[in-house]
């Protein structure tokens, strides 16, 4: 017995969710042949091939397989026919070619599980609530050089009124995020940066230079976490040089939080390039966001200090920005949506807009008024892998 599969589109392309159709041909060489059972099954599978350097003489293919599609039909016996075989569980195909006809349909890959982050954003506040999740760093930057008393011989008194001079300027630099440090694809950066003063200083505070770098980290793994390749990759959102834009008075009390002017970065998008996170039949797209600021002390005779260049890192999740129960289609690579809403392209209004060019000439603003150009709280996307089935 022969059994052979016939597509009725062999060359077709299948997208998510299309049937797949058939016959399944069976051909008798004898005049009597038992056939109990006909099934058809759809699987589909991806292969990781890595390579295990660690060999001492030769080097080592690795392979992972795994199955993330699974459809499956029984064509013989159905129903009607468990009813008018009754017991017998078995059907006699006589010579010749016997044809099957099969239908299986290709899973949606926009099946969406039941954990999604839409579930916990609805009560958020219009204060910080709305950028919950934030990375703190702190920074010492000196002043002007202090110019010493001449009699100053001695190490000892020398350290001593090194130590009685004016203090360096001590801050608190967070970055605030969305909700699981999300990031949106191809719109612009949705985070706040902040600035605390947390000692009295005689000097004021300016910010020099300014860079924000997204570094993407494509992990590849097979068999076990042993075998493991990472490649790097990373894009510029902003870098900006000679500012020159204030940021805290030495006047200004101890405690005292100002937010940096978000102009300085938004409206950079993220490009359309940058492939969603997602952690999947062993490969994992993971990102970091890299903010490097430069700060600069100077006095009332505008005498300055040397430039510090203060790092923040921190993991972010890029998010797809795909609205949950439809696909991706033509044209939706601007249409993104956070908690059942259209994203715009940025988030600012049309008043802040035409403001824009007023607020070029500080670097920062007050923590009252951050929060008002971002309007209601919007729950972020749902991330990559929801968008993509699941491994078993």
């Amino acid at each position: 017995m022969d059994t052979s599969i016939q597509l009725d589109h062999p060359k077709a392309i299948f997208s998510n969710g299309d049937p797949i159709t058939g016959n399944i041909v069976i051909y008798c060489p004898t005049s009597i042949t038992k056939v109990s059972k006909i099934t058809a099954t759809l699987v589909g599978e991806s292969v990781l091939s890595y390579t295990d350097t660690s060999g001492l003489l030769m080097d080592r293919e690795q392979q992972d397989k795994h199955r993330f599609a699974h459809d499956f039909q029984v064509i013989f016996p159905s129903r009607h026919d468990q009813r008018v075989l009754g017991a017998e569980k078995s059907v006699r195909l006589g010579f010749g070619y016997h044809s099957f006809r099969f239908a299986l349909r290709n899973l949606n890959i926009t099946v969406w599980p039941m954990e999604t982050h839409n579930q916990y954003l609805g009560s958020l506040s219009k204060e910080n609530s709305t950028f919950p999740c934030v990375k703190t760093v702190q920074a010492t930057i000196m002043g002007p050089y202090a110019q010493l008393p001449a009699l100053v011989v001695s190490p000892t008194e020398y350290m001593h009124h090194l130590s009685a001079a004016i203090p360096p300027a001590q801050i608190s630099i967070s970055a605030h995020l969305l909700p699981d440090y999300s990031i949106l694809r191809n719109r612009h950066m949705m985070i706040r940066l902040s600035i605390s003063k947390l000692n009295e200083f005689a000097y004021s505070l300016y910010l020099q230079s300014f860079q924000m770098l997204l570094v993407g980290y494509t992990d590849i793994k097979a068999k076990g976490p042993s075998l493991t390749n990472t490649q790097i990759s990373c894009w510029t959102i902003q870098s900006m040089s000679n500012l020159g834009l204030p940021v805290l008075h030495y006047s200004e009390s101890v405690g005292t939080e100002k937010y940096i002017d978000r102009s300085l970065w938004e409206g950079e998008a993220l490009p359309d390039t940058i492939v969603p996170s997602f952690d999947s039949c062993g490969l994992a797209r993971r990102y970091e966001l890299d903010i490097s600021m430069g700060f600069q002390c100077r006095d009332t005779k505008d005498q300055a200090g040397r430039i510090l260049l203060v790092q923040l890192r921190t993991p972010v999740h890029v998010s797809s920005g795909i609205r949950p129960g439809r696909k991706l289609e033509s044209g939706d690579d601007k249409k993104l949506f956070l908690n059942g809403e259209l994203v715009p392209i940025s988030m600012r209004s049309q008043d802040d807009m035409g403001t824009q060019d007023e607020n070029r000439h500080g670097a920062t603003q007050r923590v009252g008024a951050a929060n008002e150009d971002y309007g209601k709280p919007m729950d972020p996307p749902p991330t990559y892998e929801e968008a993509t089935i699941r491994s078993w």
